[in-house]
């Protein structure tokens, strides 16, 4: 079957630990393949989190073209949790997250996730040189992640690891910088209170009190989430804020040889000012104060929710000048209260 590399995609007849092209990790070459007798797998996209693996695929009944996220399930309890993390996917219909048309378990025991395929780039490629990013950049994205944040909490829903690698830039209404927030695989419910006894309430419930499991991405890390605390969603605003961080100044606030060291750095160390990360730097000073503001180790000193954030940046951005959109696109519910709920753990969805 041979090896393909998930960067380049040059093909091996042997497998080794990365391309040695460009140093890719290599994946079995599954091209031509069909998944559940309907999606063919046409090329490598790139990998991602537990083992999996992103393919352009066409689906055969539609003729469109998707994206199909597979992943090694080697027990019932990870195709449960793959299936409960599915339909928390499933269930959040907003302009800036990525739909989900599908997921099942596919021939060899994998399970596969179907989603809308997109053209365009992650917002990783444009860190990646590590230059900031024009502040007028900066504050367009953040504000359609809080906007696809505030409708997932307004689901219960946190996605906790936001990172560049999960925010995506494409072309649309023409817009270069349209957001889709991607991959709520590892998504959790954060509250079960005052719903209904439903079928996916009692899988809520179940989320919220499974064990404790590291989850999600160190560099981009909320306190509480390191120490296996309860999470909800100022856990993502923190990851926006160290995001924001790394747009505006080129770097992100927590840096280190090791992961131990970062994550112990999010736990006790403050964040560097703007200025002692990139002397000189051109930021509004209210504008880095609302990003400190959510890199606060205490949760309840960050932002109470995604929809309180974004109305202090449409202060910054009208405070620059900039043209500020009065429409809440696909916002359709309150913000969001933080309980604490007893026993309740970081622990992934699938």
């Amino acid at each position: 079957m041979g090896w393909i590399c998930s960067r380049c995609e040059k093909t091996f007849e042997d497998r080794s630990v990365s391309c040695v092209d460009c140093g890719g990790p290599l994946v079995t070459d599954l091209r031509g393949q069909l998944v559940a007798g309907r999606y063919r797998l046409d090329r490598i996209i790139g990998t991602g989190s537990q083992e999996s693996s992103v393919w352009k695929a066409w689906q055969v009944s539609f003729e469109r073209p998707v994206a199909l996220k597979l992943m090694p399930a080697e027990d019932d309890l990870a195709r449960e949790r793959f299936g409960r993390g599915a339909r928390i996917a499933s269930m959040l219909a907003h302009p800036h997250i990525t739909t989900v048309h599908d997921y099942g378990e596919a021939e060899g025991g994998q399970v596969f996730l179907v989603m809308e395929h997109l053209e365009g780039r992650v917002l990783r490629a444009e860190t990646r040189g590590g230059e900031p990013m024009p502040v007028e950049r900066v504050v367009h994205i953040a504000d359609q992640v809080l906007r696809a944040l505030e409708d997932a909490h307004g689901h219960a829903v946190v996605h906790r690891d936001l990172k560049p690698d999960n925010l995506f830039l494409t072309h649309r209404s023409g817009d270069p910088d349209f957001v889709k927030v991607l991959d709520f695989g590892i998504a959790k419910y954060f509250s079960a209170t005052d719903l209904e006894d439903t079928q996916e309430t009692e899988e809520m419930k179940q989320e919220l009190t499974h064990g404790w499991q590291l989850c999600g991405t160190p560099l981009y890390m909320a306190p509480e989430q390191i120490g296996g605390e309860a999470v909800d969603g100022r856990t993502d605003l923190y990851s926006l804020g160290v995001v924001m961080y790394q747009m505006l100044t080129g770097q992100v606030p927590f840096r280190a040889k090791t992961q131990y060291a970062v994550l112990s750095q999010h736990l006790r160390d403050p964040p560097p000012s703007f200025a002692e990360s990139r002397p000189g730097l051109d930021v509004p000073a209210d504008l880095e104060a609302l990003v400190l503001k959510t890199l606060a180790k205490q949760p309840s000193e960050r932002f109470t929710s995604a929809r309180e954030m974004r109305k202090a940046l449409a202060d910054v951005r009208r405070a620059m000048g900039l043209d500020v959109e009065q429409s809440d696109q696909g916002i359709r519910h309150p913000s969001p209260s933080y309980p604490s709920v007893a026993g309740s753990r970081d622990q992934p969805a699938w």
